[in-house]
C-alpha cells in the first residue's frame, strides 16, 4: 500500500505531526507498535510558547479544559530548600496565553487521535512494529510487522517521531541518552512544603520535576541512572531509597501510584 508520508509513533509529537500534514491536505499512514495510547506516567507540562501552536491546529480549547493553568513555575534548590518562583503574569498582554497547561501525555494523545478520526486522509494502525526502513529515489519503504504477519509500506517520506529507543530500526547514525528516567504517579503532601504546581527541583542526583496532576496526585520525574546499568526488577527498590532523600519535609511517607521507564 502507498501513502504520502508515514509517520511513526503515536505519542503527542508524531499525532501532532500528522494532524498538521492532515490540515494540509496531505495522506497520512500513521503506526505504533503499542496496541493502544500508553497510559504510563510521562510527560506533562506544556509551556506557554507552544499553544499558539496548539490553537493552529485546533484542539488548544479541549486541551486546557482537560487539564488546568498555572502561571507560574518553581525552581527548587534541594540543598539550601530555597524556592525561586517563576511568576508569568508579566507576561500578560505580551503573549497571546500567558500561562502553562498541564495534561498526561496520554490524555493529549487521545485528544488528537479523536481529532484525527475525522478526517478521510488519515490512518492510524497500532500494534505495528517497524522491522527496517529502506530508501531510493522513489521514496521509503518499511517492513512491518502486526498480527497479521509482515508487510511493506511505501511512501514520499517517513517522520520517525518513535523516540531514540527504536531508531536502530532505521538504520542512521543517532544520539542515545544513557541516563533513563523513572516518571512516577504518587501521593504525597508537596503542598505543605511548599511547592507550587509545577516545580523543578535543582540537584544533580535528587534533580526532579515534579506537578499536580490533580488533587494529592503528582507526577515526579527523576533520573534513575545509567540505562545500561539498571536493573528493572529493582527500580522500586532503588526508588524507595530515592525518595527517601529527595522528598521534601520531615514525613517520607508517600503512595506510589504509578511509575514508568523512559
Amino acid at each position: 500500500m502507498s501513502a504520502t508520508v508515514i509517520v511513526v509513533g503515536a505519542g503527542p509529537v508524531g499525532l501532532i505531526t500528522a494532524l498538521g500534514l492532515a490540515q494540509a491536505g496531505i495522506h497520512v499512514e500513521g503506526i505504533d507498535r503499542d496496541v493502544e495510547v500508553g497510559t504510563s506516567p510521562r510527560a506533562i507540562a506544556h509551556w506557554f510558547m507552544l499553544l499558539p501552536e496548539f490553537e493552529k491546529l485546533g484542539v488548544l480549547d479541549e486541551m486546557v479544559t482537560a487539564g488546568y493553568t498555572g502561571t507560574s513555575l518553581n525552581y527548587v534548590d534541594f540543598e539550601t530548600k530555597e524556592i525561586i518562583t517563576h511568576d508569568l503574569s508579566p507576561l500578560e498582554g505580551r503573549v497571546t496565553y500567558p500561562y502553562n497547561f498541564l495534561l498526561g501525555q496520554h490524555r493529549v494523545s487521545a485528544i488528537l487521535l479523536e481529532r484525527l478520526a475525522t478526517y478521510s486522509n488519515v490512518s492510524i494502525r497500532l500494534a505495528t512494529n517497524v522491522i527496517s526502513v529502506g530508501q531510493d529515489l522513489r521514496g521509503v519503504e518499511l517492513v512491518v510487522e502486526s498480527e497479521s504477519g509482515p508487510e511493506v509500506l511505501t511512501a514520499d517520506w517517513l517522520v520517525g517521531a518513535d523516540g531514540a529507543t527504536h531508531a536502530g530500526a532505521y538504520d542512521i547514525a543517532y544520539i542515545r541518552c544513557i541516563e533513563r528516567l523513572i516518571s512516577t504517579n504518587i501521593k504525597y503532601d508537596f503542598i505543605g512544603a511548599g511547592y507550587g504546581d509545577s516545580n523543578f527541583v535543582l540537584h544533580p542526583t535528587y534533580g526532579a520535576l515534579i506537578a499536580n496532576i490533580e488533587g494529592d496526585l503528582w507526577r515526579c520525574t527523576y533520573v534513575d541512572g545509567t540505562a545500561d546499568d539498571l536493573d528493572d526488577e529493582t527500580i522500586v527498590t532503588r526508588m524507595r531509597e530515592w525518595m527517601q532523600v529527595a522528598l521534601p519535609g520531615a514525613s517520607k511517607e508517600f503512595e506510589l501510584v504509578q511509575h514508568s521507564p523512559y
